[in-house]
């Protein structure tokens, strides 16, 4: 009897001490006055982008819509308070005017767990400003010029593909064939090398394999990307991983050799791989700290070696190929529903090609507004990151006088 009444007391401690873990945030909204709908325990408000049923920017806009007036919203991701901002004034402070306070991306005291979270869509602070400042000169205007000769040449394999696969096919995936095609780019472009993705069988190229080990859609990554964010501590802590670490011994063992020729070996081709050798000059890239103001001598460094070189390279090649990808065949997929836009198009390009004698030159886009009109109205209607997540690195007040605190999430949706 003794035993029984002990095992039941045990039993109810450990269910009220887990009830308490997972609600003791629930009053963290109210508090504030922050308008919400009632949590559940464990999931929060996000159940169902949680467990991949619905999109998390589908879940972010349903919650907003029960709430129109209000320029914020208060949710909880898991057990996590978040606050979806609405009002575009609201957003501007959070990306662009107080960025200092919400530099953080989901978890960032965390991103040095992983050699690929090291990047900047993943970690925050001084170490995203320092890579922040040192990538954007790598994408100039005369520097993407530079690199066109490479993916015109990777265009017209597209075209030969295109024509050969038409005739041995009775449709075509359209996803599919721009990945081969964006791949073939930004390995031309970013490491000098071909991939060879538009070749016959290119399912079976390890760079394929490679994009679906990056983006891999699988319920455990879901859930394994969900969890990292609501208990990052508990998810380095029982050793698991966002990413696949086949990716990065993948890129490590490609391209360590190939730095080492090219800085043995000065190389003409201009590309990533070239520009981000200029970094090992000094051995540390540096920027300026972020937050601090003119005057200060806030410079921060970062050590420079073969890791973060290859860190970049991953990044390259995950951001280049998929965005593009995906942004072409939605493209396409609107001029198949619009029949009258698709004509006008095709007219808008014939005309061009008949002025240039059949050649695509660097500038073109400006002669083909319709074109570019297209472009940007698909890239509207389905924007490629839906919502947008900041950690909150330090204390903040919005002029609405809500204060929020280090570590809560703050969400805003397209």
């Amino acid at each position: 009897m003794v035993l029984y009444l002990i095992v039941v007391l045990t039993f109810t401690i450990a269910l009220y001490l887990l009830r308490y873990l997972l609600t003791k945030n629930h009053d963290y909204l109210k508090q504030k006055n922050v308008p919400h709908p009632k949590p559940l325990p464990l999931f929060g408000n996000h159940i169902e982008s949680i467990l991949l049923k619905k999109h998390a920017t589908q879940v972010s806009q349903e919650i907003s819509e029960k709430f129109p007036e209000e320029p914020y919203v208060g949710t909880w991701f898991g057990t996590r308070p978040t606050l979806i901002v609405k009002d575009p004034n609201l957003v501007k402070l959070v990306l662009s005017k107080d960025f200092y306070h919400f530099s953080g991306r989901d978890v960032s005291d965390f991103s040095d767990r992983e050699p690929i979270t090291n990047s900047i869509f993943f970690c925050g602070g001084d170490q995203w400003k320092i890579q922040r400042q040192n990538l954007t000169p790598l994408f100039s205007s005369a520097k993407i010029k530079g690199m066109f000769h490479l993916i015109n040449d990777c265009a017209a394999q597209l075209e030969r593909l295109l024509e050969d696969e038409t005739k041995s096919l009775s449709y075509i995936d359209a996803k599919f064939l721009f990945a081969r095609y964006t791949i073939e780019c930004i390995t031309s472009c970013g490491f000098g090398l071909n991939s060879n993705t538009m070749k016959t069988g290119g399912a079976a190229n390890p760079f394929m394999i490679i994009r679906e080990k990056i983006f891999d859609t699988s319920i455990i990554r879901g859930l394994k990307m969900n969890s990292r964010v609501i208990w990052p501590s508990l998810f380095y802590a029982l050793r698991l991983c966002l990413f696949d670490k086949r990716i990065f011994s993948f890129f490590h063992n490609l391209l360590t050799g190939i730095f080492t020729s090219r800085q043995s070996e000065k190389s003409s081709r201009n590309d990533f791989v070239d520009l981000i050798l200029t970094w090992k000059q000094n051995n540390y890239i540096s920027g300026v700290r972020l937050g601090s103001k003119c005057g200060e001598n806030n410079t921060v460094r970062l050590k420079v070696n073969n890791d973060l070189l290859v860190i970049q390279s991953v990044l390259f090649f995950g951001a280049g190929f998929e965005t593009t990808a995906t942004s072409l065949s939605l493209v396409l997929y609107e001029l198949a529903k619009n029949q009258e836009v698709q004509e006008k198009l095709c007219t808008e390009i014939d005309c061009y090609f008949r002025k240039s004698n059949g050649v695509i030159e660097y500038e073109c886009i400006n002669e083909l507004p319709y074109l570019e009109a297209c472009i940007e109205e698909s890239l509207r209607m389905y924007p490629l990151i839906g919502v947008l997540t900041r950690d909150v690195m330090d204390d903040y007040t919005f002029p609405t006088g809500l204060r929020i605190q280090k570590g809560d999430l703050i969400r805003t949706y397209q």
